[in-house]
């Protein structure tokens, strides 16, 4: 029997739209677990609850405007084998000591990074060994802004989570979302 796979297109008119609405931090310490992805017929996926933390760990959040910020990954091929090179870019603006306070205090941390698409897809980049970095700079042209970047090379693709809402991936714990940069202007 012969089987077809088929690709490409989206169906039945639903919109495809593009860039990332948020993304969260997730200190990759504070992981304690990361379940395998599942390869199911829409894909490689984390169940819901793929990721268990410490019970003190601290999610950072970030939301974003309109086309502010994007995320990708390429296939990087070697005699070792094949990685992924994640990139996840964002710009915030008008950017304040609060926000650079964190970044400097933050620097040199290793990131688990879940974000969610505009399409409400839920997406995780990074790995519990090979966290994504985090870069910024500060832009003051025809905007003033700070650029965000996470980049990595990791062994797995970014996955799409199959959880919808933060409390149906982290089922156990509390979180305290008071930290939180909302920039929409």
């Amino acid at each position: 029997m012969v089987q077809t796979n088929t690709f490409g297109g989206i169906g039945g008119g639903e919109a495809n739209l593009g860039y990332i609405a948020e993304f969260w931090l997730i200190d990759v310490r504070d992981v304690i677990d990361l379940a395998k992805p599942v390869l199911t017929q829409a894909g490689l996926q984390f169940p819901i609850g793929a990721v268990a933390l410490a019970s003190d760990a601290a999610v950072t959040h970030f939301r974003f405007g309109a086309k502010a910020c994007t995320a990708g990954s390429d296939v990087v091929r070697s005699e070792a084998g094949i990685a992924y090179s994640v990139t996840i870019t964002g710009s915030m603006p008008k950017p304040d000591m609060h926000l650079l306070g964190w970044l400097l205090l933050n620097a040199r941390r290793r990131w688990l990074v879940i974000w969610r698409d505009r399409n409400g897809m839920l997406w995780l980049g990074g790995q519990p060994d090979q966290g994504l970095r985090l870069d910024w700079k500060q832009v003051t042209a025809d905007r003033n802004a700070l650029e965000l970047s996470l980049t990595g090379l990791t062994t797995k693709p970014p996955i799409q989570l199959t959880a919808t809402t933060l409390e149906t991936m982290f089922p156990v714990g509390e979180f305290d979302y008071s930290f939180d940069y909302s920039f929409n202007s």
